[in-house]
């Protein structure tokens, strides 16, 4: 029984680390376009803040069950695909949603009203695979260890390369193309928050795509 607690605590708190994400973006660029950057920065950093607290925690829980030796390989990937198609959601729910009026509360999220097209420059497929699959790489490293476990160090010790990359692309490629956009017209963040949204969900389906492949060739290949 309690080895299924630590399971389902894994879960909450790899999508509570996914949402945190999710907030981040949202309130950054949502208070850009009202021209209220500062206070976006600090709320975006409250959530950055939750985001590192969640996906520690979670990193202790699930290599505690990688180790344990336990048979919860099945029922980890098919919560940890569940969770990302969950999290694609999210991302699209909140990709057509504003930040509302100052003085309002936080989480009061009107329907995106854009006054024109904007003509921004597109996200590219391999920057939006790395823009999001950052923050699923530590959970999938996981779950393929439990597919690999004589590599599981190696696997886990990769997670690194794949979170710089994914930092490097958004900090040095994605953000400052946008970063001028906004500078100039503090009204098109609404346009890139969305676009940066979507362009989560699409990483997020592909990942668990490529997760949920692994668990039909665990369930294919178990005696």
């Amino acid at each position: 029984m309690l080895i299924w607690i630590i399971v389902a605590a894994s879960g909450f708190l790899f999508f509570a680390h996914l949402l945190s994400e999710l907030f981040t973006i949202f309130f950054r660029y949502g208070y850009a376009a009202k021209g209220e950057f500062m206070q976006g920065m600090v709320i975006a950093n409250y959530f950055g803040i939750a985001s590192r607290i969640f996906i520690t925690a979670f990193g202790v829980v699930a290599a505690y069950l990688v180790e344990s030796g336990r048979d919860v390989a099945t029922p980890y990937i098919a919560m940890i695909c569940a969770i990302l198609l969950a999290a694609t959601a999210a991302s699209l729910v909140l990709s057509a949603r504003e930040v509302g009026p100052t003085g309002q509360g936080w989480f009061n999220f009107p329907a995106i009203r854009l006054e024109k097209a904007l003509d921004l420059p597109k996200i590219r497929p391999y920057e939006a695979f790395l823009f999001g699959v950052q923050f699923v790489v530590l959970a999938a490293a996981y779950g393929i260890s439990f597919k690999f476990p004589k590599y599981r160090l190696t696997i886990v010790s990769a997670v690194p390369i794949v979170t710089m990359l994914g930092t490097l692309i958004t900090v040095v490629v994605i953000e400052p193309r946008y970063a001028k956009i906004i500078d100039k017209n503090p009204s098109s963040a609404t346009a890139i928050t969305r676009m940066f949204l979507r362009a989560r969900a699409v990483s997020f389906l592909f990942s668990s795509l490529c997760l949920g492949a692994l668990l039909i060739s665990i369930v294919l290949n178990s005696p």
